[in-house]
């Protein structure tokens, strides 16, 4: 991921090794991926600072801004298009990779390391950010139809505990099934906000198909 050039490489790698790979279904996401790479992408220029000095809850901040800023573009732009192929939501992959790349931009910026699929024991969590050792924030990304409930409840936790961190979001993209699950893990967030304890970020992100910007009102 250090530079257009070597994405490329990979790219050809993976072309090389398939026995066919359509641009019109990607369904990893990897030409979307190429093009923020290689076009950039709007709005990432951010105006903001971050002063890491004063721990997690900064980088929790620079979090937030890197899924706003994808939130906006799935949810009021186009970017929902890169999560479907064929009527079908992609590979979960597809999602952590176009994510990665914005969030990639903002760490670059500020100084601060990302690590997707950090081995935090017993599995890989999602993205971990962090800066010097005691500032660590972990992100966990579910698609709607899978173990949402789980991967709140007791997923994230245990990579929290691994991580020795208290800091993590969940962010769930809604692909149009996520039924009653929302609610469930938002009674689990409560019941730990009632005990005093620190519960971790609920984000969804419609990823629903949406009407084209002349048609919505």
């Amino acid at each position: 991921m250090g530079s257009v050039e070597d994405f490329d490489l990979f790219l050809a790698a993976v072309k090389d090794n398939v026995t066919s790979y359509d641009p019109n279904l990607d369904a990893l996401g990897y030409y979307r991926l190429k093009a923020i790479f290689s076009n950039g992408f709007e709005g990432l220029k951010q105006p903001r600072t971050y002063n890491l000095s004063v721990g997690p809850q900064e980088i929790i901040r620079l979090v937030n801004d890197t899924l706003d800023l994808f939130k906006r573009h799935v949810e009021k732009g186009n970017l929902w298009e890169e999560l479907w192929i064929e009527g079908k939501p992609k590979k979960e992959r597809a999602s952590q990779l176009i994510y990665y790349a914005i969030a990639d931009a903002f760490c670059k910026a500020n100084n601060v390391d990302i690590s997707p699929e950090a081995n935090m024991g017993g599995g890989p969590i999602d993205f971990k950010f962090s800066s010097g050792y005691a500032a660590r924030v972990l992100v966990e990304m579910k698609r709607s139809g899978g173990t949402v409930v789980h991967g709140y409840e007791k997923q994230l936790e245990f990579y929290k505990d691994a991580s020795q961190t208290e800091f993590g979001i969940f962010v769930i993209i809604d692909y149009g099934d996520l039924g009653n699950k929302v609610n469930e893990i938002r009674q689990i967030q409560q019941t730990r906000i009632d005990i005093g304890a620190r519960a971790s970020e609920i984000i969804v992100i419609d990823a629903t198909p949406k009407a084209s910007a002349s048609k919505r009102k």
